[in-house]
């Protein structure tokens, strides 16, 4: 219960300090989809912080360790991102990194199946990010489209072992 509260009261802080925005992101990769809202805090005039929560959903199909690997996770992300103009319109580039809480369905064997189980699984996602803001009606509302890259490392594991490594996702946000 002390989390969920936690995360409120930071994500609520950063939205009532200094000028900022809110988005709603979803991002796409390989084997899932991660669909979030999130807030950013200016830094200056080129550079914004951002703080994302969001549900992690994944089909690692046979990519993973296991034969079969559903299921779904939640989390969050603290960025940084740095544009190229002072407006922070135009391309940016952004690190950022997630952290999952996912419960993944798994099966070894595919017909009949030998094993298959359930694991717990904590998720640590740096990426580097490349965007592309695009300001719309007076600059009130954004778009941007950005790809990013990075590595999954599962940093924690309560039951068999579930698919890590590399990743690219593609993502919009829309904000105000």
């Amino acid at each position: 219960m002390k989390s969920p509260v936690l995360i409120l009261l930071l994500f609520f802080g950063i939205h009532a300090y200094g000028q900022h925005n809110l988005c709603l992101e979803f991002q796409v990769y390989p084997t899932g989809i991660i669909p979030s809202i999130g807030i950013a805090k200016q830094l200056g005039n080129t550079s914004e912080l951002q703080f994302r929560i969001g549900a992690n959903i994944l089909d690692h199909k046979d990519f993973g360790v296991q034969d079969s690997e559903k299921g779904i996770g939640f989390g969050g992300s603290l960025g940084y991102r740095i544009f190229k103009t002072s407006d922070r319109n135009k391309f940016y580039l952004g690190l950022r990194t997630d952290l999952w809480k996912n419960k993944i369905d798994w099966s070894s064997g595919t017909q009949p199946i030998i094993a298959r189980g359930e694991s717990q699984i904590l998720v640590l996602q740096p990426t580097a990010e490349i965007g592309y803001r695009i300001s719309k009606f007076k600059k009130q509302w954004f778009i941007q489209p950005a790809i990013s890259f990075g590595r999954e490392f599962n940093i924690q594991t309560i039951g068999a072992e579930i698919g890590q490594g590399w990743i690219l996702l593609a993502g919009l946000s829309i904000g105000i």
